[in-house]
C-alpha cells in the first residue's frame, strides 16, 4: 500500500501500533514528492552498487515511487526505448569525485529534477579539495555512517545528514563444496583477509594482517591447533606493484595463501561463512560492508577500532584493535598525504588473533552478539520512513527558500 494513501489519516490513528504488517511510522508521513530518481551502479557487484540497490528498496518499502538510473557500462544503462519517469528529487550513490562524470553521462535525472542529493561514501576524516566540485553539484549530502557525516559536515556548509541503510543477511550459495580447497571450519583455524586492489591496498592493509598473523603464531608450525591465513583479492593485475609488495611480505610462509580472482557474490559469502575469522586491519573504512556480512554469517571479526565500521560493531561484537593516527602513505593518488588514517597496533591484533583461536567462549560470545546486532537493525520500511522524513524536511526548507 503506497504512502500517499495515508495523507488523510486522522491523528487519532497514531494510537494503532501496527497496520497490515507495516509500522505507523512508515505510513503516516506522506511523501512530499512524486518519487525519487536513484542513480548509481545499480547492476554492479560492488559495495556502492549494493548500497544503491538497498536505498531504492528502502524507499519503495516506505511507499515512495522510484526510478532507477544505472550507470557503469553501456550495457548497464537504462533502455531509451523504455524511458523512465523523471522524478523531482535525484539521489546519487557514487563518490563526490565521480558525480560530474555521472551527470554528463545521465543528464535527465539531474537536469529535470528540482533537488539533487549526494549519497556519498568517503574513507578519511578529511575531505580533500578535489571533492568540492562534486559537493557543489548537490543541494545536500546523505552519509552512510557517522564517520562519513562528520567528514563532510566539516568540509561544506551544505546540509549533511546521517542516512544509514539496513544491511541484509547474505544469501549463501547452496553447493556443499568449499569455495577454495581446504577452506572451512574442518581443518586449520583459518583467518580471511578480503579486499579489492582498486580500493587501495595500503588502506585495506593486508600486510599488517600478515605481520600480525606471523607475530601471533610461530612460523615453525608449532601452533596448536594449526592455523592459516587466506588473502582473497581481486583486480591484482591492475596493481602489480602492490601485489609484489604483498607477496614480499608473505615470503615463503606456507600457511599464508594468496588468491586473486573475482568470485560471484554468493560464492564470496560462502567463503566468508566457511572460514573461522575475518580480519580487517584497515586504516580507514567508510562503512565496512564485508564486516557486516561476516557478522551475519557467524564469522567472528577482528577489525581496527576506527572509522565507519564502528557504526556496525563494538567491543562486545568484534575484536577491536587499538590504533594511532598517522599521515597517509601509499595513497595511490586517491588519498592525500596531508590527511591521516589509522595505524593499527599489530601486537594487539596478534593478541586478539591468538585469543580467538584458543578462547572458544569468547569466540562464541562474539558470534552471538554480532548476529544479534545485525538482526536488530531497522527494517527497510522503517529505514525508508526515516528517509521520507528527511526528504520532507528538505522540501520544507526548499519551499521556505523559494518564498523569500
Amino acid at each position: 500500500m503506497r504512502l500517499g494513501r495515508w495523507c488523510g489519516v486522522l491523528a487519532g490513528a497514531a494510537a494503532v501500533a501496527i497496520v497490515a504488517g507495516r509500522s505507523i511510522s512508515a505510513r503516516r508521513h506522506p511523501t512530499p514528492i512524486d518519487g525519487v530518481n536513484v542513480v548509481g551502479y545499480l547492476t554492479a557487484p560492488t559495495g556502492l552498487g549494493e548500497r544503491a540497490r538497498e536505498l531504492a528498496a528502502c524507499l519503495r518499502a516506505a511507499g515512495v515511487p522510484v526510478s532507477e538510473w544505472s550507470v557503469g557500462g553501456d550495457d548497464n544503462e537504462h533502455d531509451p526505448a523504455a524511458p523512465l519517469v523523471v522524478r523531482r528529487v535525484t539521489i546519487t550513490v557514487v563518490t563526490a569525485v565521480q558525480l560530474a562524470a555521472v551527470r554528463e553521462r545521465l543528464e535527465e535525472p539531474f537536469e529535470r529534477a528540482e533537488r539533487s542529493i549526494g549519497y556519498f561514501f568517503w574513507e578519511l576524516d578529511d575531505v580533500p579539495d578535489e571533492q568540492q566540485w562534486g559537493i557543489g553539484l548537490v543541494d545536500e549530502i546523505w552519509a552512510p555512517t557517522e564517520f562519513v557525516r562528520r567528514a563532510y559536515a566539516a568540509a561544506t556548509d551544505r546540509p549533511v545528514r546521517l542516512a544509514p541503510l539496513p544491511i541484509s543477511a547474505p544469501s549463501v550459495a547452496s553447493h556443499p563444496d568449499d569455495v577454495m580447497d581446504g577452506s572451512g571450519r574442518h581443518g586449520p583455524f583459518t583467518f580471511l583477509v578480503s579486499f579489492d586492489h582498486l580500493s587501495v591496498m595500503e588502506r585495506k592493509n593486508p600486510i599488517g594482517a600478515v605481520e600480525a598473523f606471523q607475530r601471533a603464531f610461530a612460523a615453525d608450525g608449532s601452533s596448536a591447533p594449526p592455523v592459516r591465513l587466506i588473502i582473497k583479492t581481486m583486480n591484482g593485475s591492475q596493481r602489480p606493484d602492490a601485489v609484489a609488495r604483498l607477496q614480499a611480505a608473505i615470503g615463503d610462509d606456507p600457511r599464508i595463501e594468496l588468491h586473486d580472482e573475482q568470485l560471484d557474490i554468493a560464492d564470496q559469502y560462502e567463503l566468508i561463512g566457511r572460514v573461522d575469522a575475518l580480519v580487517s586491519l584497515h586504516r580507514s573504512e567508510g562503512l565496512g560492508l564485508h564486516l557486516a556480512e561476516a557478522m551475519w554469517l557467524g564469522t567472528p571479526v577482528i577489525a581496527t577500532g576506527y572509522s565507519g565500521n564502528l557504526d556496525l560493531m563494538d567491543e562486545t561484537s568484534a575484536g577491536l584493535v587499538r590504533y594511532a593516527l598517522i599521515p597517509v602513505r601509499y595513497g595511490d593518488d586517491a588519498y592525500p598525504a596531508s590527511a591521516t588514517w589509522a595505524d593499527p597496533d599489530l601486537d594487539h591484533a596478534a593478541e586478539l588473533m591468538h585469543r580467538l583461536v584458543v578462547d572458544e567462549g569468547w569466540r562464541s560470545d562474539l558470534i552471538t552478539t554480532a548476529r544479534s546486532k545485525m538482526a536488530a537493525q531497522r527494517s527497510r520500511a522503517e529505514a525508508g520512513a526515516s528517509l521520507v522524513r528527511m526528504l520532507d524536511r528538505a522540501e520544507r526548507g526548499a519551499r521556505r527558500t523559494r518564498s523569500r
